[in-house]
């Protein structure tokens, strides 16, 4: 991690990962030894890519192992449902997960406005 810290010194960090326990403790622990912004599948991506999460087809049940993770998701990150927006903590509150591929997949919007995400 050391080596990771040193490389983004001095640069704005970004993580965009799924909307998935797993993905959100590794950006509980980035966060823990550097800056970096949230740049999360979230209400704010999915409104920019113009995907729903109320389309059942994008979305995947929890695994046992992710179900049991949101637990430790909880506890290491309290907040994380302010971070990821009503929409994408509702997803999780009901055990299903939304992988970035399915965004690319379902969109109706260009990739290239989540770029406006980063200002």
């Amino acid at each position: 991690m050391p080596r990771v810290a040193a490389l983004a010194q001095g640069r704005r960090i970004y993580f965009l990962g799924d909307c998935d326990p797993f993905d959100l403790l590794v950006f509980a622990w980035l966060r823990l030894h550097m800056p970096v912004r949230y740049l999360r599948t979230s209400d704010a991506v999915l409104s920019a890519v113009g995907v729903g999460v109320s389309d059942c087809r994008i979305t995947i049940s929890f695994s046992d192992e992710e179900q049991r993770a949101m637990s430790l998701v909880s506890d290491v990150w309290p907040e994380f449902a302010e971070a990821v927006g009503p929409e994408c903590a509702g997803l999780l509150e009901g055990s299903r997960k939304l992988e970035l591929e399915a965004l690319v997949s379902f969109r109706t919007k260009p990739v290239s406005t989540v770029i406006d995400l980063l200002q």
